[in-house]
């Protein structure tokens, strides 16, 4: 397995690359907005709830519907036709019909979090796949599938379905039904790029899935991500391990695949110890902190 080194340089030569003069885009500036008249068009055919936004600073309105072009006789209506309009005549600038997402019955959806203004880019999200639109050039780019890090067996027909995709900075992360988190590198608008974690763990006891996204802050420094997804309230926390933003020494080695507990080191050499069944970081003596990975395990035998 790779050391923590080759990733932090992977991870800051990709940084040089494609975030050169690139702003740092916050979570407020994804949101889905509302259509308030007398601003929207008047547009023929299905729309659900959610799959219409304004674009007020471009004047554009883009919608996902469903008319007769893509009625299924067995299915009925399909909803994947990408529609956009100008909000000064209401005139129809382009028209794209998405593959049938598995069924031609389930829906395309605009992501809840779907525009970004950085790139100009709307994220749309599929039963397993997610589209980028991109809005100033018209250009709808290849389908972006969820990558893990290890094999994913599935339980039933809704495993690997996408449940909701998250904005931090310029990375879109996402959870998948029975499959855990997963996240998308869009600092390259032309090219976005499927990111593994660095590491994961597997709860022997539930068997999901956790895992951490080490990814380097437009600020300086790198942020531990583990996204939590909440079944009920379908909401998906991007769960930030770190206060802030930190550097990592370079010479630390990344720990294999499916240990419980992580020890990261700090520029200092200090331990940060994250507990991968918890997705939180673990309070340790001050004078732990500076001794050995052996010293800490012993302790986290004893204590833990």
């Amino acid at each position: 397995m790779k050391q923590l080194s080759g990733l932090i340089l992977l991870f800051s030569f990709a940084l040089a690359q494609s975030c050169t003069n690139a702003p740092s885009v916050s979570q407020q500036d994804f949101a889905i907005l509302e259509l308030p008249a007398p601003d929207t068009c008047a547009i023929d055919g299905n729309i659900l709830p959610g799959n219409s936004i304004l674009l007020k600073e471009i004047a554009r309105q883009l919608v996902l519907k469903a008319d007769s072009a893509t009625l299924d006789p067995e299915h009925g209506e399909s909803h994947r036709i990408l529609e956009i309009y100008s909000t000064s005549d209401c005139a129809l600038l382009e028209r794209k019909v998405l593959p049938v997402n598995k069924r031609p019955d389930l829906p395309y959806f605009l992501a809840e979090i779907n525009y970004n203004h950085s790139s100009k880019m709307v994220a749309i999200r599929g039963a397993s796949d997610v589209y980028c639109y991109d809005v100033l050039s018209g250009r709808l780019l290849p389908p972006l599938t969820p990558v893990f890090a290890s094999e994913r067996p599935g339980r039933d027909s809704l495993s690997g379905s996408i449940q909701r995709l998250e904005l931090w900075e310029l990375y879109l992360l996402g959870h998948a039904a029975d499959f855990g988190a997963f996240a998308y590198d869009l600092s390259d608008a032309e090219n976005p790029a499927e990111v593994l974690p660095l590491s994961e763990f597997k709860d022997p006891e539930t068997t999901n899935f956790y895992s951490l996204f080490l990814l380097p802050s437009a600020s300086g420094g790198f942020q531990a991500l583990m996204p939590v997804y909440d079944t009920e309230a379908g909401t998906l926390q991007i769960n930030p391990l770190f206060e802030a933003p930190i550097e990592l020494k370079a010479d630390s080695d990344m720990l294999s695949l499916n240990e419980a507990y992580l020890i990261l080191r700090d520029a200092s050499g200090l331990a940060i110890l994250i507990d991968m069944r918890a997705r939180k970081q673990l309070d340790v003596p001050e004078e732990l902190r500076h001794q050995g990975d052996q010293a800490i395990r012993s302790w986290l035998a004893d204590n833990l």
